[in-house]
């Protein structure tokens, strides 16, 4: 059986003209580990929004084992209730062909916490991981990092 690699994660958040980007930028290390924390940037794109607002899109590119030590940061940070939310419900966050999708709270990762939210304000994680090739495939290697957890 080929080991299940996790290959990289792309974070990615929006920093609204109303909201301070500094703070935007601590949730998002908020849900790195915390040795990575100061080791990494985020790039920032400057863009218009419908109205003319300015909007600032910060992204993060972690790889390889960095990749793999921040999603399971991220699933030993969520309540066991939101692990078992996340599980039940991956069929919608899973991606052709090997890509896994998480929306986290802006808020409460800015507040030190990592918790699911499906819309509003969010800081997307996609990440590919190699050699899982269904949903099926994906639960069994998302749920044998949780139990380490």
């Amino acid at each position: 059986m080929r080991q299940v690699k996790v290959l990289h994660m792309t974070l990615k958040v929006f920093s609204h003209a109303t909201e301070d980007v500094g703070k935007v930028r601590k949730a998002v290390t908020n849900i790195l580990p915390e040795h990575l924390r100061g080791r990494v940037e985020l790039s920032e794109v400057v863009t218009k929004g419908h109205h003319g607002n300015e909007i600032k899109i910060l992204t993060l590119k972690l790889r390889r084992n960095e990749a793999l030590e921040t999603l399971k940061y991220v699933l030993c940070g969520l309540s066991e209730v939101e692990r078992n939310i996340l599980i039940a419900t991956l069929d919608t966050r899973v991606g052709p062909p090997s890509h896994l999708y998480l929306r986290l709270s802006k808020q409460d990762a800015y507040r030190g916490s990592i918790r699911l939210l499906d819309s509003g304000d969010v800081i997307k994680l996609a990440t590919t991981i190699e050699w899982v090739t269904s949903v099926d495939e994906m639960r069994s290697f998302l749920s044998d990092l949780i139990r380490v957890c």
